[in-house]
């Protein structure tokens, strides 16, 4: 049996190479042009991999990547942002909704490989330990608020009898 894909990307030629790449690796994939109905289809479908696009008609994938992480039948499906947004900051943004790579476009076949790879290693190993006792914080940048947070995490520590 082989594994299945979604590619939800609003560029049909990107799609149709993603499919094909994806055919080469053992996945029957599936496309969606816009991000209105993709979530529901991962939850009625169950892909074991979901490649996503973020600027898309109907909805973006940051919001798809969200609700589809924070519910627990689909929290552990592989999730690869694929995008032309490049910024620091998008991928941050990609990082907070819990994608398990976000890959910038254009991506070379062995970088995509790679990115797949990664994401079902993530799961692999979020199946094996769990994610209890997680805590996640969100940061404006990636020094400005090192400070506040070492506050909030000794206050923590305090509160938990640990420090």
């Amino acid at each position: 049996m082989s594994k299945t894909a979604l590619i939800v990307e609003d560029d049909a030629m990107l799609a149709d190479l993603l499919v094909a790449v994806l055919k080469q690796m053992g996945f029957e994939s599936t496309t969606l042009g816009e991000g209105t109905a993709a979530a529901d289809w991962v939850r009625q479908h169950k892909p074991d991999l979901v490649m996503l696009d973020l600027m898309l008609p109907g909805r973006s994938g940051y919001d798809i990547c969200q609700e589809l992480k924070l519910d627990r039948e689909t929290n552990l499906t592989p999730i690869v942002m694929c995008t032309a947004l490049t910024q620091h900051e998008d991928m941050l943004r990609g990082l907070r909704v819990a994608a398990n790579f976000y890959l910038t476009k254009p991506f070379t076949i062995d970088q995509l490989r790679h990115a797949i790879d990664h994401a079902f290693a993530q799961r692999s190993e979020l199946e094996k330990t769990g994610a209890h006792g997680e805590i996640h914080f969100w940061l404006k940048s990636d020094t400005q608020y090192l400070e506040e947070l070492n506050h909030l995490l000794s206050s923590l520590l305090l509160f938990s009898g640990l420090g």
